[in-house]
């Protein structure tokens, strides 16, 4: 296997992007309730503070997917890997020392690996959205959301629809 030190990757639209990036738009729409363990509501003073603050956290998801591409982009053009790989990905699921193994067989130095992270769609949007809801004054309202999302094992439909509770209304964006 021969591995690429030369991109492909084009800059995208990134506030097209930041608010596309977990297919959300703002409305006043309540969620239809799916079968999640527990639920999330949000009181109507967190969803006129959340309405408020939805510029803010489109300027703050913006930032953190920039800065995330950007270091991806930049890893990848030094090393000729990502530093990123999926969670439920099989190098994910491989040993500590299987993984330095794997990277050496690439012929890249298996230290990098202790520069490299497991992430998914999820657990990017989360980690940029962490930073919005915390940089707005939401901080308890995130802490509620975490901790459903993690009676949920974190399926991305149960943030979705604790952010429906925040007066979201969910449209599927799939480039």
């Amino acid at each position: 296997m021969t591995v690429q030190k030369t991109s492909t990757h084009k800059k995208f639209n990134l506030p097209k992007l930041a608010l596309g990036a977990i297919v959300l738009l703002f409305s006043a729409q309540q969620a239809n309730a799916i079968s999640f363990n527990g639920s999330f509501q949000a009181s109507q003073e967190e969803i006129s503070h959340h309405k408020s603050q939805i510029s803010n956290m489109a300027r703050i998801v913006k930032k953190c997917l920039s800065e995330n591409y950007d270091y991806h982009v930049s890893f990848y053009r030094r090393h000729g890997i990502s530093p990123y790989y999926g969670s439920n990905s099989a190098f994910s699921r491989r040993s500590y020392s299987s993984k330095k193994s794997y990277l050496r067989s690439l012929g890249l130095n298996p230290a990098l690996l202790s520069k490299m992270s497991s992430t998914s769609c999820v657990g990017l949007a989360s980690k940029c959205y962490e930073r919005a809801f915390k940089q707005t004054g939401q901080t308890a309202v995130w802490n509620r959301i975490k901790k459903y999302a993690g009676r949920n094992d974190w399926d991305g439909s149960a943030i979705v629809e604790a952010y429906r509770s925040l007066g979201w209304h969910v449209m599927l964006w799939n480039p």
